[in-house]
């Protein structure tokens, strides 16, 4: 846990500046993503979390092993003020495929 710890720790510290993304397996749920935010509105760090902006947070992309409604976002797409949230997705269809978390695909933009 402590080493689990200071890698969210770590991460946080680099989703900072103006044009930055930032994806993969955060074995983490928002709620405790949220207390490492250093700004106010951010969900990471300086980052926004696609799935959040997206109204999609709620679906599950670990374990495949139960419903997607019933599982725990872990897998992110953050972002900072450089782009928006176009869509995101966490890809149920692959269930079967052998790994234990569903795909997440995020599309970006530029914010302006």
């Amino acid at each position: 846990m402590k080493n689990w710890r200071a890698d969210l720790e770590f991460l946080a510290k680099q989703c900072t500046g103006q044009n930055l993304i930032m994806a993969g397996d955060f074995n983490s749920t928002l709620d405790v993503l949220s207390s490492l935010s250093s700004k106010p509105g951010a969900d990471f760090g300086q980052c926004s979390d696609s799935g959040l902006a997206a109204h999609a947070a709620a679906i599950g992309s670990w374990p495949t092993s139960v419903p997607a409604l019933l599982g725990a976002q872990i897998d992110h797409v953050m972002y900072t003020s450089a782009w928006k949230v176009a869509a995101m997705k966490v890809i149920q269809s692959e269930d079967a495929a052998g790994s234990d978390h569903r795909p997440v695909v995020a599309t970006l933009a530029p914010a302006r």
